[in-house]
């Protein structure tokens, strides 16, 4: 990675020391302050912010392989917008749930948008151009916007996916994607219906 961008969206716990502590140590790493904006303008407010065309999602309490952008990267093309990967999931204690494989094709992977499990947002690896292009994250599309996002992204070029476990996904009751899961579901399905899934890739799909 050349740069490290952490959004700091009003912490109110030592997070904010941590990462000074952090910084001091690798160059690489830069605090950007948000004053409790809220997780979309703090995720629009990383990628305007980020020096580079390509920017890699983490989650600090997920865990990744350590090949996850050497290997996703590998399927940068001049019409891909989006790339994810395979990933795991455990709860709390640690326990393995399983694992979440990725779509075949890129075709594949647009039409799994309409389950949106395929797609991990902590493991997503996205063109920021791409993405300032088709609007970012939208602010009236929470708890959903990542799904959102991914819809646009696939309606303007292609979503692609590594066959590969590279995320390690922590279950938590109280995690924004825990606490508002009833709501993200509808909201999802009211933004299927608005934005859509490509006809092309349906019918690369069904033949």
């Amino acid at each position: 990675a050349d740069e490290i961008l952490v959004v700091d969206d009003g912490s109110v716990d030592s997070t904010l020391q941590i990462l000074s502590d952090w910084s001091k140590r690798n160059d690489k790493v830069r605090i950007i302050k948000s004053e409790g904006a809220g997780l979309v303008a703090a995720l629009n407010l990383g990628i305007f912010e980020a020096s580079n065309n390509w920017i890699a999602r983490f989650d600090v309490d997920d865990r990744y392989d350590k090949s996850r952008l050497t290997e996703q990267r590998k399927l940068i093309s001049n019409t891909t917008s989006a790339i994810f990967c395979d990933y795991s999931f455990h709860n709390p204690e640690g326990d393995n749930l399983g694992v979440i494989p990725s779509a075949v094709s890129a075709s594949a992977c647009a039409l799994s948008l309409v389950s949106s499990q395929r797609t991990p947002h902590p493991g997503v690896l996205f063109n920021k151009n791409a993405v300032l292009d088709v609007g970012a994250y939208q602010k009236e599309d929470f708890p959903a916007e990542d799904i959102s996002l991914w819809l646009r992204l696939a309606k303007a070029g292609q979503i692609v996916s590594v066959p590969k476990v590279l995320l390690n996904y922590r279950l938590s009751k109280k995690s924004v994607s825990a606490e508002n899961r009833k709501l993200a579901i509808f909201i999802t399905s009211q933004l299927i219906r608005k934005i859509g899934i490509n006809e092309s890739d349906v019918k690369n799909c069904l033949s």
